[in-house]
């Protein structure tokens, strides 16, 4: 069919395609973003936030789109971004430094996300920023010095980061003078943190408490490593925490220290709500670390030197042993070197002895550049020239050695220094001692560690050839070693190597049948086998108590011996009323961790009147 195209026809078609090509035109002339320095901006933030997977900008458009109605919360203007408004986006991540690269950026505001890091200093770039909106985040830092380039800045809302202010006073009096008193809206960690006082068991700090307006509190962070810290929300590698609830308080003592011991501590301080949003907290840096040590106690016995007329408890005054004497010239004074421990059990007590703990290596060169601190190159608690092996040569899981080679590291044999269990009363420490209960068994040979009656207490601790009440059944087979009704397990007070000793008297409650002292002994310690002679006098030098027949039962649980035993010039922790209120037992008496550059050696029980 042949088509005659009229005038009018051909007009009608010429508009069209001409309409066409306006259109077409048109569309290539809208406000794109522009593969240049602004998309290169909005896409460092995307991936900053978490990209395209995890970015909570990538369902609203961020990263799809070629113009700015395809991005979310971005408006431009010939094709330049002038406005970014992500309040509200649930955003988290450090802010790009490429955000600079807006610089045709009027306003920019991230109110109520989950930023965090310091503020790029390329924000000093936006100099058309007129509203900078960054509240209700976590920046933390100080305020970048570029802001002295925002001259065109005329609102400013910082509240509720972590900022401090910035290190040029002409950028803090512009920001003072935009955001009056925003300082009182940044959690930050308390400045001036220092050491105010230090006993045997507490250091006392104090700060200057935070500007923050809102309710904070703070926690304290106390550990014997030099760099204390957070990880995973826990106190790393046996840090303590310690709460604070009142951000007003500027003071705390920290309980519970041990002695002779050096400690590192911060303070931060936390925040669980944010004013006007949900599920919102801020929790600042630590504050600089301070370090400091607790006072000396030689001896353990909760005195500290400076107040100590015997310093290292071996019987003999500060007085008697000249201060600046030392008989083995190993750089510990006799006196707070004890002359009744023989730390390695070669006949020589430590004040006399050179090499503590026979390694080969001289005491003196074991101690470290403060003989007063010495060093614990494993980290176990006992002092290198009291470990013999202080390197882990033998490469035990926990790092602290093996000391004795029996199979069992120092930290398993002694997990508290201050108390390091000696099992069979021997005077050499488990962690020393290869045969620790001192039967027919090594304690390699009894290895795996095994209960075999389940009362708590591991045969390699726990004697296979003696049979505490007489009742046919070795203690290490006996669920009630003492024969009293009540199970061992019960009366262990939960720590086999400090196991509970009510009435003081070096014999653990469950080896000790009359641990009430239902007899009623002048001296206290009970009469366990209703023989009149009270458990004291008949084993004056537990934990080791005589078995004076040779039966398996010691005597004072045998009513058949009935001999008061006088051990002449025995030394003693002092008296009654000083001894330990746990520990000390038959075959599990304390040692007394005398590092500090001292001694180690065993607790002696208190003298009974």
């Amino acid at each position: 069919m042949d088509i005659t195209f009229t005038s009018a026809t051909h007009n009608s078609r010429r508009s069209n395609v001409l309409r066409s090509g306006i259109c077409t035109l048109a569309l290539a002339m809208l406000p794109a973003i522009t593969w240049g320095s602004d998309e290169e901006a909005l896409t460092a933030l995307l991936r900053a936030t978490g990209g395209l997977e995890n970015s909570p900008l990538a369902s609203h458009g961020w990263g799809s789109g070629q113009h700015c109605s395809d991005w979310d919360g971005v408006n431009c203007d010939n094709g330049r971004v002038t406005k970014l408004d992500l309040t509200n986006y649930h955003l988290s991540g450090e802010l790009p430094k490429e955000i600079g690269s807006l610089d045709a950026l009027e306003v920019l505001n991230l109110t109520n996300n989950e930023f965090s890091g310091k503020i790029p200093d390329s924000i000093g770039e936006l100099t058309k920023l007129k509203e900078l909106y960054l509240s209700k985040n976590a920046f933390k830092g100080h305020i970048p010095t570029t802001f002295i380039n925002l001259k065109s800045l005329t609102r400013l809302d910082l509240s509720y980061n972590m900022l401090l202010s910035s290190t040029n006073s002409d950028v803090d009096a512009l920001v003072n003078q935009i955001h009056p008193n925003w300082q009182t809206t940044q959690l930050v960690s308390p400045s001036n943190l220092r050491v105010t006082g230090v006993t045997i068991d507490t250091v006392s700090l104090a700060w200057d408490p935070i500007l923050y307006r809102e309710p904070a509190r703070y926690e304290i962070i106390v550990s014997t490593d030099a760099s204390p810290d957070i990880i995973n929300g826990k106190p790393y590698n046996g840090d303590k925490l310690y709460k604070v609830d009142n951000k007003n308080i500027g003071a705390f003592t920290v309980p519970g220290l041990s002695a002779s011991t050096q400690y590192h501590l911060a303070i931060r301080a936390l925040a669980d709500k944010i004013p006007g949003k949900n599920g919102g907290k801020l929790v600042s840096d630590f504050s600089k670390t301070v370090s400091t040590y607790t006072l000396l106690d030689t001896d353990r016995d909760g005195v500290a030197d400076i107040n100590d007329d015997d310093a290292d408890n071996d019987g003999l005054s500060n007085e008697k042993e000249t201060l600046d004497a030392d008989t083995d010239s190993d750089g510990i004074k006799d006196y707070l070197e004890p002359n009744n421990v023989d730390t390695d059990g070669d006949t020589l007590f430590n004040h006399e002895d050179d090499d503590d703990d026979q390694d080969t290596i001289l005491t003196m060169n074991e101690l470290g550049s403060n003989p007063a601190y010495p060093l614990d190159s494993d980290g176990d608690g006992i002092p290198d020239y009291l470990d013999r092996d202080s390197t882990n040569e033998l490469g035990t899981a926990d790092g602290s050695g093996d000391s004795d080679k029996d199979g069992l590291s120092d930290k398993e044999e002694c997990p508290e220094p201050a108390h390091c269990a000696d099992s069979d009363g021997d005077g050499l420490a488990n962690y020393m001692d290869s045969n620790d209960d001192n039967d027919k068994l090594s304690t390699v040979e009894e290895n795996p560690p095994l209960d075999s009656d389940s009362d708590g207490v591991i045969n390699s601790i726990e004697s296979n050839d003696r049979d505490t009440d007489n009742d046919g059944i070795r203690d290490h087979e006996d669920e009630d070693d003492d024969g009293d009704g009540r199970p061992t397990r019960d009366e262990l007070g939960g720590n086999p190597l400090d196991p509970r000793d009510k009435d003081g008297d070096g014999i653990p409650d469950y080896l000790d049948a009359d641990s009430d002292n239902k007899a009623e002994t002048k001296d206290g310690s009970g009469d366990s086998d209703g023989d009149g002679i009270s458990d004291f006098k008949e084993c004056p030098t537990a934990p080791a108590c005589p078995d004076a027949n040779g039966n398996g039962q010691p005597s004072y649980m045998d009513v058949n011996e009935q001999t008061e035993i006088i051990v002449p010039g025995k030394s003693v922790l002092g008296d009654s009323e000083n001894r330990g209120s746990g520990g000390g037992a038959f075959g599990l008496p304390l040692l007394g961790s005398l590092f500090a550059g001292m001694a180690f050696g065993l607790r002696r029980r208190g003298k009974r009147h």
